[in-house]
């Protein structure tokens, strides 16, 4: 029995596949003669990969934060809800981002975010500069929502302060990424090397951190 509804085509092709969009809904592609019996014995061979990718494009899809009383959403991985009070300026403590009852308020989070993003990226990108031997130029934060990190020629390495709605693994893997630039400024098999030595955790990371691509989104 298939936990998920999906959509079977069936065409010249020779072989079963199946995926998942982006809307989350699931696609069957068939060849045209295949017995039912056998489409349905590799569903359900497929059912937790299924599952997870609905689970994944399903979180993709969340909708931007409103920023009302009780509302929650994570921070560096720790499950967080938005209290108004009665004060003039926002701060994070007690599992709490703080906000004024002001008509501004998304701009007085992401200027709280940004704040911690700051201190959170300068501290923790240290040890892998030390464990590289190599220092950056500058760490900047950017307001990109398609792109997690980069590093310039100069050293410069730009993160973006969204990044701060991710676990602490996956910001520390964006971190190593970049700070891997600054001893190879391409994808080359000697970076990868130098990234799997700082971060060895790194691929079951960059997968993980796909799954975050929704927080870009939030605020």
């Amino acid at each position: 029995m298939n936990s998920f509804d999906y959509i079977l085509k069936r065409s010249g092709r020779k072989s079963l596949s199946i995926s998942v969009g982006r809307d989350a809904n699931v696609i069957v592609r068939a060849p045209a003669g295949m017995p039912d019996k056998e489409i349905q014995a590799f569903i359900r061979q497929k059912n937790e990969w299924v599952k997870t990718k609905r689970d994944i494009q399903i979180q993709k899809q969340a909708k931007p934060l409103s920023f009302v009383d009780g509302e929650q959403f994570e921070i560096l991985g720790f499950a967080h809800k938005i209290k108004i009070y009665p004060q003039p300026s926002a701060k994070i403590a007690e599992g709490c981002l703080y906000l004024p009852d002001l008509h501004n308020k998304k701009e007085l989070a992401a200027v709280c975010l940004k704040d911690l993003a700051a201190k959170t990226f300068s501290s923790r990108i240290t040890a892998f500069e030390d464990a590289l031997g190599k220092q950056k130029n500058n760490l900047k934060l950017s307001n990109a929502r398609r792109r997690w990190g980069s590093c310039s020629s100069a050293g410069d390495i730009n993160i973006s302060w969204r990044l701060v709605l991710c676990p602490l693994q996956q910001v520390d893997y964006v971190l190593a990424h970049e700070a891997s630039h600054l001893a190879h400024p391409n994808h080359s098999k000697a970076f990868w090397k130098t990234l799997s030595e700082i971060c060895p955790t790194y691929i079951d990371d960059k997968a993980e951190l796909a799954n975050h691509e929704f927080v870009m989104d939030l605020i």
